[in-house]
């Protein structure tokens, strides 16, 4: 009866039911009767449309959507209407918690106080609902409803209304909580409800391991009980236990029916640890709640000295009734186990010692029981037997004692037996081996197949050290007649292809009757005879391609039958002017089969081997190394020491012209059947005619008459291009010049004039660097000179910098001493400056102004000077330098030059003439002009 004029509908298409929907027209006393009109996007979203004057019914499909109904008044003159949409949708049916705690071992669902999570439900996940939101409530387990039958929020936990964060708080005691979790679409679906039992987290967690004192077991042991202690009583009572090294203990655990070792356990406060190896090991009990609470028992599992058993080297079991022999100066290594634990019968149930030291005793057993040294044999501290010699069988015995214990030991004993005076060895002839001299078989022989060899037998003697025939028959055996059959006078004769171990037995009469045995293994394959190197195509190969050759080992090559062994060790070697080979090669390398060129400049000839990798046999052929390409040009510039330069050249052209340019040709003209028959490597004139030049910038370097000439200086590339129709070959060469004018002339002076050298005092000279091209002044490509003296003497008097030109006189000069500098143009081309003598003086002491006193006020007449007033200095001592420097206090009133000459300008000023000397001494002298009118 819900009004829903120009309102909506919401219909769950999961219901099953019909929505019926009444129109109402007003007044009452009105025609009650409408026209129905339904109109959406989507025709399948409802059937079975029943309706009639006043009502409308449709069923939903199992589809959402919109549905728009429209009733309209039936009177033919009302335009009354009222629309309402209908909301087919889909809205879950139950609902059921996710995300759940993991549960005790009562089955229930728990927390620790104070934890938090986020719980989902199905409706997260199921398809198709049009409404996904969850109402959530967290209520206490033992909470009261209300009078409206609604329950009070927890005290103990909390949890949001829409996204169902739990978040619980910390108890002192076990609580229980129940979460519900309602459709909000649909509130008359059953809740889902889940319940939660909220632990105390662990305070304490105490773990020990139980009758072991002072954290030592024995490994003997094989068990150790361990118990857990969980604070409060209220908190979960599981722990996690953890070994930390599982090589050294585990637990066992039940899976699937099976005992299964593991390192970590839970669910149990008293579980059995057992022992496997010595060492030390923590297990860890951590509370399982998440508090981080945690206990650990450090063990120390010691595995004493309890058994010792000799073994032999491979670490089989020496048999009670077992007999060991050593023949006269063999060796043999025994083998000793230290064990803790010791189950011969089952080693499972063994446990290695942890001190596996011993020491080896050998020797002969007295009367009572004392091992006594013998020369029958020696043994090492690592359990080696070195059998001594002996005329008859002579039993000795082995002693290994444990370092740790020295009642715990075993000893086992060797018969040490004489030596073979005479030892058998099997010889054969025929087929490779040479007719004039046996060859003694051993270990694995190759033999060629389809031969026929004769076996036979021969002892050696070790008192005479030789061969001996045999003085009774041989007995021959082999283990594949098919591979290779012998009769019984020792004829061999190989088949097919394999392997075949061939016996061969002798009694030796003077060695008691013992029998010797031989055994030789025989390999019969198609031997190597013949080597051959097949023909390439062409007998030569250009640098920066490859020639792959083949080779064939021939075991009958008349009869083609090729040998089993086709594979080659490859080198190369060059060839000298005579054609014959060298060590070595420079101009090629083998990869394999192919031969790899280096770049050559010209023709060059080296030898390739194969060589058979069962045997020496060799073939060898001979390949031309041609360069890259058939026709190559070079273009180079010839420096002032007349060496060819090529790539970037710098050129002093002031001093050089383009006549200094050589052109080198090489041609390589191979005939179609690969003989080469044009080699040649020649000089070519600038202007041949095969010659076509071309350059970068014809303001540097122009051509005219079909030559290059300079014009100017800069960078310039220059192209010559050979073109050599007849034998379609062409090459191309550039070249790129630094066009420069290089220096010509160099002066040399102080930097000061007149400035003169004193001792343990330093001057600067200069340089004015010219240069001159065809009469004509140029700018210099390279301004620096490097300066230096031009004797050695100078050297002993002062010292120079080569960049700076500063001459530094050493304090050891005298006066009078005298230096001689020169600068070197920094261009290379060698110039040099002309010679600078420098005296050396002695410093000055004093400076006078000659007919003055230092200060002295010298009063002038403006009007009484018409002449300059010459002034003279002299500095002390003599031997000093005297040169100085005039300066004036004010130039405008009275200037001077630096020949003493004062002007006078103006008056009514007092103007300071002050004489300096230029040796840096900073002694000086001045007088004062009084200037009036």
């Amino acid at each position: 009866d819900e009004d829903v004029t120009n309102g909506d509908v919401y219909v769950n298409i999961g219901s099953g039911s019909s929505v019926t929907i009444s129109a109402d027209i007003g007044p009452r006393d009105s025609r009650q009767k409408v026209k129905w009109s339904v109109s959406s996007e989507d025709s399948d979203l409802y059937t079975n449309r029943v309706e009639d004057d006043t009502t409308i019914s449709l069923t939903p499909m199992d589809k959402t959507g919109l549905v728009t109904v429209t009733a309209t008044s039936a009177d033919k003159d009302s335009t009354v209407k009222a629309i309402t949409t209908i909301h087919f949708v889909k809205l879950a049916t139950s609902v059921e918690i996710k995300n759940l705690p993991e549960k005790n071992e009562k089955g229930d669902y728990f927390m620790i106080g104070g934890d938090k999570r986020t719980l989902t439900t199905n409706l997260a996940t199921e398809s198709g609902l049009s409404d996904r939101n969850v109402i959530w409530q967290v209520i206490d387990a033992d909470a009261v409803q209300d009078e409206d039958g609604n329950y009070p929020d927890s005290k103990y936990a909390t949890i949001g209304k829409y996204s169902g964060n739990l978040v619980t708080k910390a108890v002192e005691e076990q609580r229980t909580i129940i979460v519900k979790a309602w459709v909000a679409a649909d509130m008359d679906v059953t809740p889902a409800e889940a319940t939660i039992v909220l632990y105390p987290g662990a305070s304490s967690v105490t773990a020990k391991a139980v009758g072991v004192e002072d954290g030592k077991v024995e490994l003997s042991q094989k068990t150790v009980a361990l118990e857990a202690e969980v604070k409060s009583e209220e908190a979960i009572q599981n722990v996690q236990w953890i070994i930390s090294n599982s090589n050294l203990a585990y637990f066992e655990t039940e899976v699937n029916g099976q005992t299964k070792k593991v390192s970590s356990i839970t669910d149990t406060l008293t579980p059995t640890l057992h022992l496997k190896a010595a060492g030390n090991v923590r297990i860890t009990a951590k509370a399982v709640d998440g508090s981080g609470k945690y206990d650990f028992v450090n063990l120390k599992i010691t595995a004493p000295a309890k058994k010792l058993v000799i073994t032999k080297n491979d670490g089989k079991t020496i048999e009670e009734e077992e007999t060991l022999k050593l023949a006269s100066n063999g060796n043999m290594t025994l083998k000793a186990q230290v064990w803790s634990v010791y189950d011969g019968l089952n080693e499972d149930n063994s446990l290695l010692a942890e001190n596996q030291k011993v020491k080896w005793y050998i020797g002969v057993e007295d009367d009572n029981g004392k091992l006594v040294r013998s020369s029958a044999a020696s043994i090492s501290s690592a359990g080696r037997i070195a059998a001594g010699t002996v005329e008859e069988n002579t039993t000795v015995t082995v002693r290994a004692v444990s370092v740790e214990d020295e009642d715990v030991y075993d000893a086992v004993d060797v018969v040490i037996t004489p030596q073979k005076v005479r030892t058998l060895a099997l010889f054969a002839e025929g087929g490779k081996f040479s007719e004039t001299q046996d060859k003694k078989l051993s270990g694995t022989v190759l033999l060629d197949a389809g031969t026929v060899y004769k076996l036979y037998g021969k002892y050696y003697d070790r008192e005479q050290e030789n061969y001996f025939d045999v003085t009774s028959d041989c007995t021959f055996r082999s283990t594949n007649a098919r591979v290779a059959s012998v009769d019984e006078d020792g004829d061999l004769t190989t088949g097919k292809s394999g392997s075949a171990d061939i016996y061969v037995y002798w009694t030796d009469d003077a060695n008691g009757g013992r029998m010797q045995t031989v055994k030789v293994t025989v390999k019969v394959q198609a031997l190597v005879n013949e080597v051959e190197i097949a023909q390439p195509k062409n007998l030569y190969v250009r640098s920066g391609s490859s020639l792959r050759l083949k080779a064939t080992a021939w075991s009958n090559k008349t009869a083609g039958t090729k040998a089993a062994n086709q594979k080659f060790t490859w080198s190369v070697v060059d060839l000298d002017d005579d054609g014959n080979p060298k060590d070595s090669s420079e101009f090629a390398t083998m990869s394999g089969s192919t031969l790899r060129p280096k770049s050559v400049t010209e023709m060059r000839t080296v030898r390739v081997f194969a060589r058979s990798a069962e045997n020496d046999m060799t073939a060898y052929i001979d390949i031309a190394i041609l360069p890259k390409a058939a026709c190559q040009l070079t273009l180079s510039f010839n420096d002032m020491d007349g060496e060819a330069q090529t790539g970037t050249v710098v050129v002093p052209v002031n001093l050089m012209d383009a006549g200094n340019l050589n052109l080198a040709l090489y041609q390589s003209i191979v005939y179609k059947d690969g003989y080469i028959y044009t080699d040649s490597d020649e000089s070519l004139a600038l202007n041949d005619e095969k010659i076509t030049w071309k350059t970068s910038n014809k303001k540097i370097v122009a051509i005219e008459d079909d030559l290059p000439v300079f014009k100017g200086t800069g960078k310039v590339t220059l192209t010559a291009r050979y073109n050599d129709k007849d034998n379609k070959q062409s090459a191309t060469a550039k070249i790129t010049l630094n066009l420069i004018n290089a220096v010509t002339e160099i002066e040399i002076s102080t930097k000061v004039a007149g400035q003169e050298l004193v001792a343990g005092r330093s001057i600067s000279l200069t340089a004015v660097v010219k240069a001159d091209n065809d009469g004509t002044q140029v700018k210099p490509y390279n301004k620096s000179v490097v300066w230096s003296f031009a004797d050695e003497d100078s050297a002993k008097y002062a010292t120079i910098n080569p960049r700076s030109g500063v001459v530094t006189a050493k304090k050891t000069a005298k006066a009078g001493d005298t230096v001689t500098v020169i600068a070197t143009a920094a261009d290379g081309y060698g110039v040099e400056s002309n010679e600078l003598p420098l005296t050396i003086c002695a410093l000055a002491e004093k400076v006078t102004i000659d007919s003055y006193e230092d200060g002295y006020v010298v009063p002038v007449k403006l009007s009484e000077t018409a002449n300059p007033l010459s002034l003279h200095a002299t500095v002390n001592p003599d031997n000093a330098s005297q040169n100085v420097k005039w300066t004036s206090s004010s130039s405008s009133y009275a200037s001077v030059d630096q020949e003493g000459n004062v002007t006078i300008k103006r008056a009514n000023r007092k103007v300071k003439i002050t004489a300096t000397a230029t040796d840096g001494s900073g002694k000086k002298a001045y007088i004062i002009l009084d200037i009036k009118d």
